[in-house]
């Protein structure tokens, strides 16, 4: 089983891919971190991100997502946008 590992963000966005055989241990395939960049627009960042996860599932064509869930800090502004992140990551992992 393939399972694609992210901690959301639309500043920073943490990927991994995992494989774990039937038996045995996992074996990491991919990590990495896309940063985007506070010049671009909101709109353009998530694009990026859109992208980029989109290009991690054909690559690796994993079985499973595991997303981590938002935490609500005291900037309500910030929270929304990786909510909006996350939901562009889910919508990928379901096309």
């Amino acid at each position: 089983m393939r399972i694609l590992g992210i901690d959301p963000g639309y500043d920073r966005l943490g990927i991994a891919v995992i494989e774990k055989p039937a038996s045995g241990k996992e074996k990491l395939l991919y990590s990495g971190c896309l940063q985007t960049s506070s010049k671009d627009t909101i709109y353009v960042r998530f694009g990026q991100i859109g992208a980029e996860v989109a290009r991690i599932i054909d690559e690796y064509k994993p079985d499973a997502l595991a997303i981590e869930t938002l935490f609500m800090s005291n900037n309500q502004k910030t929270g929304m946008r990786v909510s909006e992140a996350r939901g562009i990551i889910i919508y990928e992992a379901t096309r």
